[in-house]
């Protein structure tokens, strides 16, 4: 084949495939815009696991206190309610001493009048 013809055939090519090769950096620059959307996307992401990792562990901490807290109001009621039977016992003794220390008194007005 003859240089000039190949050439002119070369030269063709170029031309026909200058469209394609402008086409083909678009999208190559599309996808670097792509990519960088992808990171800042994947950054936000990684700040926002990070975040509901503290979140978590505050709620497991405020859990644990909530936990503790629970478990001595039980052992105060618990307390409340033997001291209750206590008060209610002391009511009965003291009703008791009432009733005695009344018939002490009538035995001694008795014992005055029969002097």
């Amino acid at each position: 084949m003859d240089v000039s013809l190949l050439d002119a055939i070369r030269e063709m090519l170029k031309e026909e495939l200058k469209p394609i090769n402008e086409r083909l950096g678009a999208v190559e620059d599309n996808i670097k815009g792509m990519d960088k959307r992808l990171e800042t996307v994947e950054l936000e992401i990684s700040g926002i696991k990070e975040e509901h990792g503290l979140l978590l562990r505050s709620i497991e901490e405020k859990l644990q206190i909530q936990s503790k807290a629970i478990e001595k109001i039980e052992f105060i009621e618990g307390d409340i309610k033997a001291i209750r039977k206590d008060i209610d016992k002391m009511k009965k003794d003291i009703y008791l001493i009432e009733r005695v220390t009344a018939k002490n008194w009538v035995e001694i007005n008795e014992l005055k009048a029969a002097k």
